[in-house]
């Protein structure tokens, strides 16, 4: 039996070795082209009055002291600090610097104002004449 097993090993061994070779190949797809990069957006220098302007008018909303206000260049009708301060950087991304700091001067000033109010309001009650 020994003798037949060494017999039969050489063709089965091939066998495996051909029906190996004959399978299909393993085709590996190919990866994804990498994306360019998108071309960065040109950086616009930070206004300070903007960047105060933000700051007092989020003191402002968070003190429920954020007043309407008439601002012809946003709008005919009375409009909120935020709206005046969204038209000051939209001027400042416009590259229109005099008019976004002048607004943003607005904005900060109405807020300013605003707080006060809060604060020497802050403690009214009823009054009552004697």
């Amino acid at each position: 039996m020994h003798q037949n097993f060494k017999i039969l090993l050489p063709p089965l061994l091939l066998t495996v070795l051909l029906s190996a070779c004959a399978a299909p190949a393993v085709v590996e797809p190919e990866p994804a082209p990498i994306p360019e990069p998108l071309p960065e957006a040109p950086v616009i220098p930070e206004n300070p009055d903007i960047v105060e302007a933000r700051e007092l008018l989020a003191a402002a909303r968070a003190a429920d002291a954020e007043w309407l206000v008439l601002e012809p260049r946003v709008s005919d009708l009375p409009v909120s600090l935020r709206e005046i301060l969204r038209r000051s950087e939209q001027a400042q991304e416009e590259g229109d610097t005099a008019l976004a700091s002048e607004l943003a001067r607005k904005v900060s000033r109405m807020s300013r104002l605003g707080l006060e109010q809060m604060a020497e309001q802050s403690r009214a009650g009823p009054y009552y004449p004697q």
